[in-house]
C-alpha cells in the first residue's frame, strides 16, 4: 500500500485524513458530530479513491442525515451502488437526487447507465433523446446514446450518435475511438480511418489518435502507413512505449526484423522487464534463424514468467531447430505439463521423439495433437513427409487415410493419398482418389506433384488431368 500512500498524499491534505479518522471514530464510539458539506465532500474523495466503497456509504447516510434535502449526497451514493451492482438501490437514489434537480444532465445520464445496465436498453434511450435537444451538455448525452446502442450492438445508430458528439464537441476523442470502433466491428474499417485522418485534420497533435489510427491500419494490413501514423505519435511524445511497441511489430510484419529489434530494444529501455517486448524480439531473431539470439531473449521471458508457455516453447523450438532434440523434449514436456491443451507442443514432441527413435513415445504425443486439432492440415501433410522420408510409405498412406475421414473437405489429403498409393504401385486406386480430388478442386493438383515429383513422368495421371481441365 506504500505506492498508494504515496499518490494520495499528492491529493489529499493531512486535515483530510484526520477528518476521516474523525468520522471514523465518530462511527466506533457511537458519537454524533457535524461536518460540513466540504469536508464530507474531501473524505468522500478519500474513500472513493481508496476503493472503500462501504465505507463511502456509511459516510453519505451519515451526510444525509444531517443535509436530506443536498442532492448531490443522493447522486454520490447512487454511483457507489452502482459501482458494487446494486442497480436497483441505486435508481432509487438518483430519482432522489432527480426530485431536486429533475433536469440536471449528469443525474438524468447517471440514470440511464443504470436502466441500461438493467438491460432496459429502450428506456435509457427514450430517456436521453428526450433531454437531447435541452441540455446543457448535448454531446455528452449523444455520447452516452452511442454507448447504450453499442452495448446492444446497433452500431450504425451508435456510430450516428458518436457522430453527432463530435460535431458538437470536435475534439471529443473518446467519442472518435468509440465510433471507429463500432465502423471496424460493423464491417467498415476503411470510414473508420477516413475519420480518424478527418479529425487530425483539425486536431493533428493528439498522440492518441495517431496511435489508434496506426493500430486501424495495422489490423487492415496496411503496415506501411501504420508505421508513419506511430512516427507521428511518436514525434508528439517520445516515451509513447506502446507507439513504439506497435511499429516494431509492423515492422516485423513487413519482414523487416533487423529494424523491428532495434524499435522493440528502444520500448524495451522503459521497462526491462516488459515480457511482451522481449518476447517479440526473440521471435524476430528466431525469424532471421539466429536461434541463439532467440533462445537468449525467450530465456529472459520464462526468467520474469516462469510459467510463459509461449516462451518455454520457443526455447524448445530454437534447440529443435539446431537439431538438438533430447533438449527440445525436455522443453516442449515442460510446456504440455503448464497447458495439456497446447496443440503446437504435444506435435513438436511428436516429431522431436521420432527423430530420436522414441516411436511409442512419438505416436503418443501425435495422437494428444490430432485429438486437440484434427482439423490441422499442416499436421497431417508434415507427418506423412516425414514418414515417406524413412521408407515407410505404407504407414504414411494409413496416416493420411485416417486424416481424410476426420476432414474429407480437403483436397491436398486426397491428392496426398493418391501420390502414395502410385508410390505404392497401387495405381487404380490411387486414380480414384486423383479424380475425387480434381473434382474438389482442380487448381491445386500441382501440390501432388509438389510431393511426388516423378509422377509428372506418368502420362495416365496426366492425361486424367488434362480431362479434367477440358471441362
Amino acid at each position: 500500500m506504500e505506492d498508494f500512500d504515496d499518490f494520495a498524499d499528492d491529493f489529499f491534505s493531512e486535515e483530510a485524513r484526520e477528518e476521516a479518522q474523525r468520522f471514523e471514530s465518530m462511527l466506533d464510539n457511537h458519537q454524533s458530530l457535524f461536518f460540513d458539506l466540504n469536508t464530507i465532500e474531501e473524505i468522500f474523495h478519500f474513500y472513493r479513491l481508496n476503493g472503500d466503497f462501504e465505507k463511502g456509504i456509511r459516510l453519505l447516510d451519515f451526510a444525509i442525515s444531517q443535509h436530506p434535502h443536498e442532492d448531490d449526497l443522493w447522486f454520490k451514493r447512487s454511483g457507489l451502488l452502482f459501482d458494487l451492482g446494486s442497480y436497483s438501490e441505486a435508481l432509487l437514489n438518483i430519482e432522489n437526487a432527480l426530485k431536486v434537480q429533475p433536469e440536471f444532465t449528469p443525474y438524468l445520464l447517471h440514470k440511464a447507465q443504470i436502466l441500461s445496465s438493467q438491460g432496459l436498453s429502450s428506456q435509457a434511450i427514450r430517456l436521453l433523446k428526450e433531454v437531447a435537444d435541452n441540455s446543457d451538455f448535448p454531446g455528452e448525452v449523444y455520447y452516452q446514446l452511442g454507448l447504450i446502442y453499442h452495448s446492444i450492438q446497433s452500431f450504425p445508430e451508435a456510430v450516428e450518435h458518436y457522430r453527432k458528439a463530435i460535431q458538437i464537441s470536435p475534439t471529443y476523442e473518446d467519442a472518435l475511438f468509440e465510433m471507429a470502433y463500432c465502423l471496424e466491428m460493423d464491417g467498415k474499417p476503411e470510414v473508420a480511418i477516413e475519420e480518424y485522418l478527418k479529425f487530425l485534420d483539425d486536431s493533428p497533435y493528439s498522440e492518441a489518435v495517431w496511435y489508434n489510427l496506426g493500430i486501424l491500419f495495422s489490423k487492415t494490413g496496411l503496415h506501411e502507413k501504420a508505421i508513419d501514423a506511430y512516427d507521428y505519435a511518436l514525434a508528439i511524445r517520445e516515451d509513447f512505449s506502446s507507439a513504439l511497441y506497435n511499429k516494431g511489430c509492423s515492422l516485423s510484419e513487413l519482414g523487416k526484423f533487423e529494424e523491428a529489434i532495434l524499435v522493440f530494444i528502444d520500448a524495451l529501455q522503459q521497462d526491462k522487464t516488459d515480457t511482451g517486448i522481449l518476447f517479440s524480439i526473440a521471435d524476430c531473431y528466431e525469424q532471421l534463424e539466429d536461434y541463439s539470439t532467440a533462445r537468449f531473449y525467450y530465456r529472459k521471458c520464462v526468467s520474469f514468467s516462469p510459467e510463459m508457455t509461449d516462451a518455454i516453447y520457443g526455447i524448445g523450438y530454437t534447440l529443435e531447430q539446431e537439431n538438438r532434440h533430447f533438449e527440445a523434449i525436455h522443453y516442449y514436456r515442460k510446456v504440455t505439463g503448464l497447458d495439456e491443451n497446447n496443440f503446437d507442443a504435444w506435435l513438436s514432441l511428436a516429431f522431436c521423439e521420432y527423430e530420436v527413435g522414441n516411436e511409442q513415445s512419438a505416436y503418443d504425443a501425435l495422437k494428444t495433437a490430432i485429438r486437440l486439432n484434427p482439423s490441422d492440415l499442416g499436421m497431417w501433410i508434415d507427418w506423412a513427409q516425414t514418414l515417406q522420408a524413412e521408407g515407410k510409405t505404407e504407414n504414411a498412406r494409413d496416416m493420411v487415410q485416417e486424416a481424410i475421414t476426420l476432414n474429407p473437405e480437403y483436397p491436398e489429403l486426397f491428392y496426398l493419398f493418391a501420390g502414395l498409393s502410385f508410390n505404392l504401385g497401387r495405381s487404380k486406386e490411387g486414380m480414384v482418389y486423383l479424380e475425387n480430388a480434381l473434382l474438389m478442386d482442380i487448381s491445386k493438383f500441382p501440390f501432388m506433384f509438389e510431393q511426388f515429383p516423378d509422377l509428372k513422368k506418368d502420362s495416365s495421371i496426366l492425361a486424367l488431368i488434362q480431362q479434367y481441365q477440358r471441362k
